[in-house]
């Protein structure tokens, strides 16, 4: 019945808006102190709805991870699309990444979650599947940049990968506790152009796709 009602396009909705109301929630208190009780107040929903979606917090916190990172690859997806050039997506997807993971509460918990590993279990090991799929896709594309001369080859496309996400979280976490002044368009900017400019086989090709790329706006 529960999963039913979870396919129905209300009953859908109703879950989604569950899922926003936790993930600002999380993002403003903490998870550890975030209570069903905020969440069912917030939502003016009873405990017993709560209930009907969710088996307990445990099973709301997972949903909110796994429905970010979907969300995530999606927006990455959608904003590289027609894109050919590997550095291109590689520009483009960091500054859509960072941007999202400023901006958007559950990003924000899982940002930090991903670099200090805060959460517990089991949730740190769906924050660590997120991470591991940005790697994998990364992986991905700097192999293929490699493979048509865009990407460096003194390096392997996994230390790489790691490097990029390294750079992104360490950045992320600094804006949030007020460390990195600005705008998030500003730090977005800045973190893709150094990524970009460490994996380029020659820094023309980042002078051209920063001039190609400068009035980008990324769609959140």
């Amino acid at each position: 019945m529960q999963d039913e009602r979870r396919r129905t396009r209300r009953g859908q909705a109703r879950r989604d808006d569950l899922v926003q109301v936790a993930s600002r929630l999380f993002a403003e208190r903490g998870i550890a102190n975030t209570r069903v009780r905020d969440i069912v107040a917030a939502a003016g929903i009873s405990n017993s709805l709560f209930y009907w979606y969710f088996a307990d917090m445990d099973d709301l916190v997972q949903a909110t991870i796994i429905d970010a990172r979907r969300g995530m690859r999606h927006l990455i997806a959608a904003s590289v699309e027609g894109l050919d050039d590997p550095l291109e997506r590689i520009y483009v997807s960091t500054r859509v990444l960072v941007q999202v993971a400023c901006e958007q509460e559950i990003h924000r918990v899982m940002t930090t979650a991903d670099a200090e590993g805060l959460l517990g279990e089991p949730h740190n090991t769906e924050v660590r599947k997120s991470f591991d799929a940005f790697i994998s896709d990364a992986v991905r594309l700097l192999a293929e940049g490699q493979a048509r001369g865009r990407v460096r080859t003194d390096d392997t496309p996994m230390h790489m990968a790691y490097s990029w996400r390294g750079m992104v979280n360490y950045n992320v976490v600094a804006h949030h506790r007020g460390y990195l002044h600005g705008s998030v368009e500003a730090l977005a900017r800045s973190i893709a152009s150094f990524v970009l400019r460490g994996v380029c086989s020659d820094p023309a090709l980042a002078d051209e796709i920063e001039r190609t790329h400068a009035d980008l706006v990324t769609a959140r």
